[in-house]
């Protein structure tokens, strides 16, 4: 493939047991990025509501990729609910967790001791920012003073900012899973007092390092997706390690077949220019698939591309995948390759029911015409002595 393309949006599911402005700005950074998609659900009464609508945990973890809790407080989980969370970030899922600490959900979240008192205070980020080029713009920033818990990491892991005496925001793997835990509340009133939208670009970066996926940080990609006989083939690899910086050291080795499964080509990937490619001599007129495995580090990926003899003009009309997988992607669109794989929305059928009623003990005339009438009645009995 020429284009990387995404088939799907990121699904994030955010659950509060409040409505509140964390959440807000939360959704509001999310909304921002055509990729992603949200939804949020209020827990009430052990149950989790959006517009309404009952929700299960594991119906709302089904396609999420990452799960973001702001609990104000408190978000009493079942058993099998835990267990649920659990897996989702152990096989890989993200988890950002903001406000008040859950001892339920003490194996997952890198809180070793919590204290029920708050506090207000300034937050200055620490040392460890340095680890992770996503936050390095960052480090001069001034965060207004916010409400948050007293909490202590677990060892092992990762304190990102703190007050004068506890950690703030700290990182931790779980599986292969990450999770971002923020101690305070109201950290959205840094995209107020800050520059640049700063709270809106640190939700967006932790978002993407926290959900990212595994196989999203070992990617290849090509400049287009047929090639000339006389073409020399380039492939380029995306390598970044799970804080999102560029891996220094990888062992990739490439290896190309062709439509009978015929090993073509093998080699190695070399950094130029900042960046890991291979080189990929002129192939005959065939359709290839490459896999790409680093054995060092436990990554792979794989590919393919098609090497023709059309001429040129023949190359721009007709189905250009590379293209309509492009187009879909910026218009949030959707490939279908099957006739049989399109479905239409069933129309549902309304019926509107009119019905005027008209409250005659409202209208004054008709009661004097009721009168009038019952008077006459008795006159004209009376004449014809039937009274």
């Amino acid at each position: 493939q020429d284009i990387i393309v995404k088939n799907n949006k990121n699904n994030i599911s955010i659950i509060s047991d409040e409505l509140n402005w964390d959440s807000a700005f939360i959704s509001k950074s999310i909304s921002s990025e055509k990729r992603w998609k949200s939804k949020f659900y209020l827990y009430q009464n052990n149950s989790f509501f959006s517009a309404k609508n009952h929700y299960s945990l594991q119906k709302i973890l089904k396609n999420a990729n990452l799960l973001v809790i702001v609990q104000i407080d408190e978000i009493k989980f079942s058993n099998q609910e835990i267990s649920l969370m659990k897996n989702f970030v152990r096989n890989g899922g993200g988890l950002i967790f903001q406000g008040k600490y859950n001892p339920q959900l003490k194996d997952i979240l890198p809180i070793a001791k919590f204290f029920h008192k708050k506090k207000i205070d300034i937050m200055n980020w620490t040392d460890n920012l340095n680890d992770f080029s996503i936050y390095s713009e960052f480090k001069q920033s001034e965060i207004p003073p916010i409400t948050f818990w007293k909490v202590n990491p677990k060892i092992g892991t990762k304190v990102l900012a703190r007050t004068s005496n506890y950690a703030t925001i700290i990182s931790s793997d779980f599986g292969r899973g990450k999770i971002l835990y923020i101690s305070g509340l109201n950290l959205w009133k840094w995209e107020l007092s800050g520059k640049n939208k700063s709270y809106f670009k640190f939700m967006n970066h932790s978002i993407k390092w926290i959900g990212a996926k595994k196989t999203k940080l070992f990617e290849a990609s090509l400049d287009k997706y047929r090639f000339d006989t006389n073409e020399t083939i380039g492939i380029n690899l995306k390598a970044i390690d799970n804080n999102l910086n560029p891996r220094k050291n990888i062992e990739a080795k490439i290896k190309v077949f062709d439509s009978k499964n015929k090993l073509i080509f093998n080699d190695f990937f070399v950094k130029k220019n900042n960046a890991w490619t291979v080189n990929i001599p002129p192939l005959k007129v065939d359709s290839y698939h490459f896999k790409i495995v680093d054995e060092k580090n436990g990554l792979r990926t794989k590919g393919s591309f098609n090497v023709t003899n059309d001429n040129r003009e023949y190359k721009d009309v007709g189905w250009n995948k590379s293209t309509l997988e492009y187009i879909s992607n910026v218009t949030n669109g959707k490939i279908i390759y099957k006739a049989s794989d399109i479905v239409f929305p069933q129309t549902n059928i309304i019926k509107d029911n009119f019905i005027v009623e008209i409250y005659l003990y409202k209208k004054w005339y008709f009661f004097l015409i009721f009168i009038f009438t019952f008077i006459l009645e008795l006159f004209i009995r009376k004449r014809s002595g039937l009274l």
